[in-house]
């Protein structure tokens, strides 16, 4: 897994946008856009839609692949396969983290992301506030994986990026305390 100085500059260089930017809009495209290249970049994904409406207008995703299981790094998952983006000067609290697993749950898909710049509330040692909220959520088949700038600044390659997401889906499924 050697780095790749391209994807290292790409990442880079939607942060500096975003850190730049004046705009909670213009913040939160700039990470849609990079959440597109990012999981784009995953062998078997391909993005699908962005703020995809649900049948009835009740709900929005914000970005959308379809995940062939044939070729993907996750083949357990489901082909859709959605991602909430939320580029916040703060972590993302309990209500918010709810409210996205709801819309998981109404359109009955079992694997979701959310990339929260800061993270999301709770000391992730104990089940607390919006930890608590993805713990119980994955009682009911429902999982959630959350990915932070922090983790997105330290990648280096696409594969870099499968291999994270694959050791927070191991820690989510066996229960580990921070995922």
């Amino acid at each position: 897994m050697d780095p790749n100085p391209a994807y290292i500059a790409e990442i880079a260089q939607a942060w500096a946008q975003s850190d730049a930017s004046g705009s909670a809009n213009e913040r939160g495209t700039i990470l849609e856009e990079l959440v597109k290249s990012l999981f784009g970049g995953l062998p078997g994904f391909s993005h699908w839609k962005s703020r995809h409406l649900t049948n009835d207008g009740s709900a929005e995703f914000d970005v959308c692949f379809h995940n062939d299981i044939r070729l993907s790094p996750f083949p357990f998952a489901e082909p859709a396969i959605v991602v909430e983006c939320k580029n916040t000067g703060r972590r993302i609290d309990a209500a918010a983290v709810r409210n996205f697993i709801a819309k998981l749950e109404d359109v009955q898909v079992s694997w979701g992301f959310l990339v929260a710049a800061q993270g999301i509330t709770g000391s992730g040692g104990r089940n607390t506030r919006a930890h608590a909220a993805i713990q119980s959520a994955r009682g009911r088949k429902v999982n959630l994986l959350v990915v932070t700038r922090a983790e997105i600044e330290a990648l280096q390659s696409a594969e870099h990026f499968a291999v994270l997401v694959r050791d927070k889906i191991m820690a989510h499924s066996l229960n580990a305390p921070f995922f």
